[in-house]
């Protein structure tokens, strides 16, 4: 096992059995101390919760009509236009699509085709636009002659389909110089024809009526744009459901109300719209490991801002197995950690950030790092606390009457506020692909040992920067193996909230 893992895990159980041993034998002023700390985090954490979730229900409330000139309180959101844009109006007519595939062979070999098809035949768009599919290739002798067979299959795809009054341009090339996603996507950039160029990741389909969406929500303003997702093999296994759980709290509540209070959006790595000047100028840099967070804050200290729209939605593919989850998120919080320590002082000094922005990036890189450590011993210190009480240690109880009171009603708080998001979450995700409500619960269920192996994630990926480790580990793609994959919901259905209302054609039809 490599140093930092073992650092981490040794940090992990040298933070909880102390806590654990202290809450329950301590004096009860330690315990006091221990307890009213825990309080005010849950409190906190409760509290940015509501902000999120009030600020994910207001969204409709501050958006501009496309193509009309945003008022005051909007503009906080939408990017500062470049003085070479002002070609790129708000009208669906004034915008070039391209779509970037970047993809990595031969760990999407199973999945590309999909999403090829997906854009190109069953889009409802009825302008012209162009799919870049850019792909890197590492030998292996075991799939040497399934990856030569795609590639031929992909070669001959490469010519311009007409469906309805849209022609829909592929093209196809192999970087052989890119050893990363961020290297096919600069390469597919420089490819593009496009004004705005979208990046989807090879597992992601987008719904039918997404390109129609960005067409329409697209005002000249706009620098970016970060569209929602969910999962669509969430009835794979235990862990898959638990994660669709989480991506739905994540990005239709925290993304999108957070993107409200703090300012500003995050780009999520896939199913994102730019404007082709900021991506030409700023690139994604191939030496950070969440190149995606990277060039998001990079395109904050310009000036550019991403606002996040819930009705770009597409499906992704999450990992099916605890060693492929742990892969990913690793990399993820180590990529996180990295970005936090290269821009937080430059946006907190940046011109261009405004007091609203700097308070939402303090908040959202000091809780994301702290959270690793304030979550588990808040848990911890309840738990501790409450059996403490339970068992009577000492002949009474170490806490005064309306301390249990205030620690009672604040975890109530807690519980209740996780379950409006759920509810809220559960009832944007597209019908055929809802979790049934046995599974919710029992997913609800084991959500605290899934925060725990966020925790340690989080924490290995901190100690992992740290030491200096910039291993790039690759996210395995599980294939599509059901058609109900496909099969997202009906056409006819509408949402109250502008939700997508349009899906995916069968493909068997």
């Amino acid at each position: 096992m490599p140093p930092w893992a073992e650092i981490s895990i040794l940090f992990v159980v040298l933070l909880v059995i102390p806590v654990c041993v202290l809450t329950m034998s301590a004096p009860a002023v330690l315990i006091d101390l221990l307890n009213r700390t825990s309080i005010g985090t849950l409190a906190l954490i409760t509290s940015l919760s509501i902000v999120d979730f009030i600020c994910a229900l207001d969204m409709s409330r501050w958006k501009s009509p496309p193509g009309s000139k945003p008022d005051e309180k909007s503009s906080l959101l939408m990017g500062k236009v470049l003085d070479e844009d002002v070609e790129v109006g708000g009208k669906p007519e004034d915008i070039r699509l391209s779509v970037v595939i970047p993809c990595y062979l031969p760990n999407e070999v199973d999945i590309i085709e999909n999403t090829i098809d997906q854009l190109m035949y069953r889009m409802d768009y009825d302008a012209d636009y162009q799919v870049v599919v850019v792909y890197n290739y590492t030998p292996s002798e075991e799939l040497k002659t399934e990856v030569q067979q795609l590639e031929y299959r992909l070669k001959s795809r490469e010519k311009v389909v007409k469906v309805g009054s849209s022609e829909r341009e592929l093209v196809v090339k192999r970087c052989n110089t890119s050893s990363s996603k961020a290297e096919n996507v600069n390469y597919g950039v420089g490819l593009s024809s496009g004004n705005v160029v979208g990046i989807l990741d090879a597992d992601h389909l987008p719904m039918s009526n997404s390109l129609s969406e960005v067409a329409r929500l697209w005002t000249p303003e706009t620098c970016a744009l970060q569209g929602s997702s969910f999962v669509r093999n969430q009835d794979r296994n235990m862990l898959t459901r638990i994660v669709s759980i989480e991506e739905g709290l994540v990005y239709n509540v925290h993304h999108c109300g957070g993107s409200f209070w703090r300012g500003f959006g995050v780009f999520g790595g896939s199913n994102g719209f730019w404007r082709k000047s900021y991506l030409s100028q700023l690139l994604f840099d191939k030496d950070m490991l969440t190149e995606d967070i990277d060039v998001s804050l990079r395109a904050l200290l310009l000036g550019g801002i991403i606002r996040h729209e819930p009705s770009v939605l597409s499906s992704e593919l999450v990992p099916e197995t605890v060693h492929d989850l742990w892969r990913q998120r690793l990399r993820w919080a180590q990529g996180w950690f990295q970005c936090s320590y290269k821009h937080f002082g430059g946006l907190m000094r940046s011109r261009k950030t405004s007091l609203q922005q700097k308070l939402g990036v303090t908040v959202m890189f000091l809780m994301r790092e702290v959270w690793y450590y304030l979550m588990p011993t808040s848990i911890v210190i309840t738990a501790a606390t409450a059996l403490r009480r339970y068992l009577e240690v000492d002949g009474k109880s170490t806490l005064h009457v309306h301390e249990g009171t205030v620690s009672n009603v604040i975890f109530l708080m807690f519980i209740i506020t996780f379950s409006v998001e759920l509810l809220y979450s559960y009832a944007t995700i597209p019908r055929q692909q809802r979790l049934s409500y046995p599974w919710i619960l029992l997913g609800i269920v084991c959500f605290i040992p899934f925060v725990f192996f966020l925790v340690l994630a989080g924490i290995t990926g901190q100690f992992r920067e740290m030491y200096g480790c910039q291993k790039w580990d690759i996210t395995t793609r599980p294939g599509e193996t059901s058609s109900h994959d496909l099969k997202y919901l009906d056409k006819t259905r509408a949402s109250k909230n502008q939700f997508c209302t349009v899906a995916v054609d069968d493909p068997e039809q």
